[in-house]
């Protein structure tokens, strides 16, 4: 038998032949063609994931408001003669850690009335309108009692 010259065994035993070194040079063009393109995405998707997490720590999920009511006075009104000393607003809130561990106290509806009073210096809240909001962020979870009415003030039996 004779032996024939095949031009398959030649180049893969990379000996100098008609297409040896044109394979050759193939090769390594597909090789850096893929590391390439393996660079190219693992660079996309490390941008990908940081604009993930900023996007995460800068926006707010998600927050809700509930309206929920009004109410004609704060405390019993007295039979006395007031004056209205001007609007206000009070606010009570409070934060649940991972949305179940409360780490502050609940939101108070007597304590946000109060702040509401003693921002004017007044005696009681009338035409009192109250709000709820909920705001859902990564950590937890905040709620927030709105409260606004006018402040009213008594006025001394001297000044009538």
């Amino acid at each position: 038998m004779k032996k024939r010259n095949n031009t398959n065994s030649l180049i893969k035993k990379g000996s100098a032949g008609p297409l040896g070194p044109a394979m050759n040079a193939l090769k390594t063009v597909h090789y850096h063609k893929k590391k390439k393109t393996f660079f190219r995405i693992k660079f996309k998707m490390k941008y990908l994931f940081l604009l993930l997490i900023l996007l995460i720590f800068m926006v707010n999920c998600t927050s809700y408001t509930y309206i929920r009511g009004s109410a004609p006075y704060a405390k019993e009104i007295e039979n006395k003669e007031y004056e209205v000393v001007d609007k206000s607003k009070g606010q009570s809130s409070s934060f649940h850690l991972m949305w179940l561990f409360p780490v502050t106290t609940p939101a108070d509806y007597n304590l946000a009335i109060q702040e509401a009073i003693n921002e004017k210096g007044g005696d009681n809240l009338i035409d009192i309108k109250f709000r709820y909001e909920r705001q859902i962020w990564i950590l937890g979870t905040v709620d927030i009692l709105h409260v606004s009415g006018k402040v009213i003030r008594y006025v001394e039996e001297s000044k009538r």
